[in-house]
C-alpha cells in the first residue's frame, strides 16, 4: 500500500471500531399499526400516569457498532481511510475484466463473422463451379450430333 500524500510505502493498517449509544425508537409498524392511536388516549385520558411513566422507565437505547481500516502513513502522519481506497482499487480491478470480457466477445464475434464470410464465399465458389460445370456439359451436349429420332443421346 501506498500514502496518497508523499508516496511511501512505510504504512501501517488497522481496525478501528466506534461504538455509539443511540436512542432506540419504535418502528414503522407499530406506529402504522398502534402508535397514532395510543399515544393520543394515552396523553388525554392517562396522564397523570404517563407522566410517573415517563420519568421513572429506564430509556429504550442500544449500541451500534462501526469498523473501519484506517492506514497511517509512518514518514508524514496521514491518516486515511482504506475501506475507500480498496472499493475503488476494486472498482478498478472489476472495470479491466469488465474490458477483458468486452475484448473476448469482440474476437469472437469477428472471429463469427470471419467463418460466416469463408462459408460464403466457399458456397459461392461451389456455385459458379456447379455453373461452369453445367456450361460444358450444355456445351459439349450441344457437340454431340442428332441421332436418327432427332435427339440428343443422354450423357
Amino acid at each position: 500500500m501506498q500514502c496518497p500524500r508523499c508516496k511511501s510505502t512505510n504504512v501501517s493498517v488497522q481496525v478501528v471500531h466506534q461504538s455509539q449509544l443511540v436512542n432506540d425508537n419504535y418502528g414503522c409498524l407499530w406506529w402504522a399499526l398502534i402508535g397514532w392511536w395510543w399515544v393520543p388516549i394515552k396523553w388525554i385520558f392517562f396522564t397523570f400516569f404517563a407522566l410517573i411513566w415517563f420519568v421513572i422507565k429506564p430509556r429504550r437505547q442500544k449500541i451500534v457498532n462501526h469498523s473501519y481500516k484506517e492506514a497511517i502513513c509512518q514518514d508524514c502522519a496521514f491518516v486515511w481511510d482504506v475501506s475507500y481506497q480498496e472499493a475503488q482499487e476494486s472498482e478498478e480491478i472489476y472495470n479491466r475484466q469488465k474490458e477483458k470480457v468486452r475484448q473476448i466477445k469482440r474476437q469472437r464475434r469477428k472471429k463469427a463473422w470471419q467463418s460466416f464470410k469463408d462459408k460464403r464465399a466457399t458456397k459461392r465458389q461451389a456455385r459458379t463451379k456447379k455453373k461452369e460445370e453445367n456450361a460444358k456439359r450444355k456445351a459439349l451436349q450441344d457437340s454431340i450430333p442428332l441421332d436418327e429420332n432427332g435427339q440428343r443421346p443422354v450423357i
